[in-house]
């Protein structure tokens, strides 16, 4: 029965051209003055967290590239923390410069997210590693987003081989539980082992974060296993894991890719009780970082989990979306700390948001997020073949 809810538990949470010396140009970077404002509105702080409402709108995976490639290009950001494995995307970012940009996407990223929108981020990624400015890539996530690590470690006889025994049983537990006869209980056991024993051998910072955040998300009880509760952990890892980022990087400025849910300050106290992500890392860092909350007004988007295109609701004028196109631009950008967002006071006020473009969510939007970033219209995102 665990081995079941498991499973159901992960398919519910998982939730141009080649690199050239142009994708580099400053001459090319963005100047439309929704980048100038939110530049200003960041200012000198050390981290930026740029959300998303859903994971299948071409237009939102677009401009959060823009952003990126303006922010490392002309604002001194050198560090992408994405919403991705962290051991998966630590491979990735070793290979950037060799692997083909999808290769990297799909190693790093969830398959939710793969598209040719989100592979043009890899594409800039691939460019900056040949530049004398890289871009340097970490994942924060601490479910396996691909295979790309258990891939790494075979044929390296310098790791221990405890390593690549540990990564398989906690793969197949991810994949919903081991063969005939492999219980979980079992499987968890061989792994919190394994990885214990690797962890002694290993010297590798990088390697050894791995294994600890492994072992912390191996820290349930098979008897008393809830969605609620691997829902925790995961909010709990990823805030620790991208804490752990600015550690081992303590002068780098950090941009953080990753959706609404996960970056914002406030999410438990309007939707669900379960702390995110977010509301960690604001109270560890406080005014250090600045967070966007990105939504749609209106169009067509991708879901994952209903595996098909769909249209957005039509947001109400009294709704954030609806008060956001109110505001000239397209994008429309909205500074909730700054001058202009005093004559908006329902920025204070509940307000109904759409997650997703589809699902209602009562919100403040103030004690959620520092900006807020509208798309008038997007388009499903371009998938590949899996």
């Amino acid at each position: 029965m665990f081995r079941t809810a498991f499973l159901i538990v992960l398919l519910g949470l998982l939730s141009i051209s080649c690199a050239s010396r142009e994708a580099l140009d400053p001459r090319v970077a963005p100047t439309a003055s929704w980048m100038a404002a939110l530049t200003e509105a960041i200012g000198e702080r050390r981290v930026v967290q740029l959300g998303e409402s859903g994971h299948g709108m071409a237009e939102t995976y677009r401009i959060k590239t823009e952003i990126v490639r303006h922010l490392h290009q002309h604002q001194g950001f050198d560090v992408l923390a994405v919403e991705g494995g962290l051991a998966e995307c630590w491979v990735a970012a070793q290979h950037l410069e060799e692997w083909p940009a999808e290769e990297s996407m799909r190693a790093c990223f969830w398959g939710a997210w793969a598209s040719e929108e989100a592979e043009a981020l890899f594409v800039y990624l691939r460019a900056a590693a040949a530049s004398d400015r890289p871009l340097r890539l970490v994942g924060f996530d601490n479910s396996p987003t691909s295979r790309a690590f258990s891939r790494w470690l075979e044929g390296r006889p310098e790791v221990p081989a405890a390593l690549a025994l540990a990564e398989r049983d906690f793969l197949r537990l991810f994949d919903g539980g081991g063969e005939e006869g492999d219980a979980v209980a079992d499987l968890q056991m061989r792994a919190v082992a394994n990885f214990r024993r690797a962890h002694e051998e290993v010297a590798d910072p990088m390697l050894r974060m791995i294994i600890e955040d492994r072992l912390a998300t191996l820290e349930f009880d098979p008897a008393d296993f809830s969605r609620k509760e691997y829902e925790a952990n995961r909010e709990r890892r990823m805030a620790v894991n991208l804490l752990r980022h600015l550690q081992r990087e303590p002068g780098a400025r950090v941009m953080v890719w990753a959706h609404n849910a996960h970056i914002a300050h406030a999410y438990s106290n309007f939707v669900g009780d379960v702390q995110r992500q977010g509301e960690f890392v604001h109270s560890a860092l406080g005014d250090q970082s600045y967070t966007v909350g990105i939504y749609p007004f209106g169009g067509r988007g991708y879901a994952w989990f209903i595996n098909q295109e769909y249209d957005l609701r039509l947001p109400q004028p009294a709704s954030l979306e609806g008060r956001l196109a109110q505001l000239p631009g397209d994008p429309v950008f909205l500074d909730l700390r700054g001058t202009a967002a005093q004559s908006q006071p329902w920025i204070r006020q509940p307000v109904i948001s759409f997650e997703w473009g589809l699902n209602e969510q009562l919100i403040v939007p103030a004690e959620m997020y520092d900006g807020l970033l509208l798309i008038r219209a997007v388009t499903p995102i371009t998938r590949g073949g899996d």
